[in-house]
């Protein structure tokens, strides 16, 4: 677990992945992609200097997905799972998480969630531990990621990290929003005939929104 104060907020967290050291890329290379690609990448880090960026390319039909093994089974006293999660692109399609055990189809006795691929980007995805008998807690061997016939998208993720109640994910460094996600905003700004300075404000808010 990892504690961070900034004036008088704290934040803890205990960090699966951060993508930056031997072992998160042991586990990237034996996440069996089927249908995308993932790369740990120096682009778009929220935390450290690296980050993993997967690309879903336009399929017809077919699910697309990839599988971390985390480095804690126990997940027991937590009550969040938060990921750094920045889009590039809009596509429409859908990016789903399972988080189950080890045995069994991983779409059986686990936690399920998702979200639309609809905003260019970056926002910290807060996905809530609802524990069941058909969901335990105390084995979790599975953080398994898919989509469905994908359109064809893009999205880097970063520093997936679990909650206590109580506790508050960090927020990202401050090199992320002004050397990495600012390019990335304006740049979608100019295509879509916005001007820079609304793009400024977006940046602007997502670290103020962050920070708090």
């Amino acid at each position: 677990a990892a504690t961070f104060c900034v004036a008088t907020a704290c934040f803890a967290e205990t960090v699966l992945f951060d993508f930056e050291s031997e072992s998160d890329a042991a586990v990237v290379a034996a996440a069996n992609p089927g249908g995308c690609s993932l790369t740990v990448t120096n682009g778009l880090a929220t935390s450290g200097d690296k980050a993993l960026r997967i690309d879903f390319p336009q399929s017809q039909g077919g699910w697309p997905s990839f599988t971390l093994k985390p480095p804690v089974a126990d997940w027991s006293g937590y009550d969040r799972l938060v990921i750094d999660y920045t889009s590039l692109g809009e596509s429409g399609d859908s990016f789903s998480l399972k988080i189950a055990g080890p045995d069994g189809p991983v779409n059986r006795r686990c936690i399920a969630t998702g979200r639309q691929v609809s905003t260019k980007g970056y926002e910290q995805w807060v996905v809530p531990l609802k524990w069941s008998p058909k969901a335990p807690s105390n084995n979790i061997a599975r953080v398994h990621f898919n989509t469905y016939s994908p359109q064809g998208f893009s999205v880097v993720i970063d520093r997936l990290a679990l909650l206590k109640s109580g506790e508050e994910p960090k927020p990202p460094q401050a090199s992320f929003f002004m050397h990495e996600l600012l390019p990335l905003v304006v740049a979608d700004a100019q295509a879509a005939g916005r001007r820079t300075d609304e793009a400024l404000h977006d940046v602007d808010y997502e670290r103020f929104r962050a920070a708090c």
